[in-house]
């Protein structure tokens, strides 16, 4: 996900499509190997994260004007769900005692990089 956001910071900046082309397909090449791949039991149904995490890369990648991205070398169309938006999404996940959760929420309107609120 580190190249999905890089991408979309390149693309703020930059609006050209062909600048942020291999982050995207990199991204999405990426996340089809985690769909596909073997994990250790205790990730148990990871894949509905990484299916989720896999359509908001493609969306955006189509949205500012990439063609064929969906990894039909990896995965069926059956999981492709078009034009995906999300303001944000949140993944949570623990296997352990004891964890720290940490939320924040940062507004994509504001200029620069704002922390809203955050919760501990």
């Amino acid at each position: 996900m580190a190249l999905y956001f890089l991408a979309r910071r390149e693309w703020r900046e930059k609006h050209d499509a062909s600048a942020i082309e291999g982050f995207v397909r990199e991204a999405i090449s990426n996340l089809a190997e985690g769909m596909v791949g073997n994990w250790v039991s205790r990730f148990d149904e990871i894949e509905w994260i990484i299916q989720i995490w896999l359509n908001w890369v493609v969306s955006f990648g189509e949205h500012v004007g990439l063609k064929d991205l969906w990894p039909s070398n990896k995965l069926e169309r059956f999981f492709w769900i078009p034009n995906l938006t999300l303001d944000f999404v949140v993944s949570m996940g623990w296997d352990t005692g004891s964890f720290v959760c940490r939320l924040s929420l940062v507004s994509s309107w504001l200029v620069g990089r704002r922390r809203l609120g955050s919760q501990h």
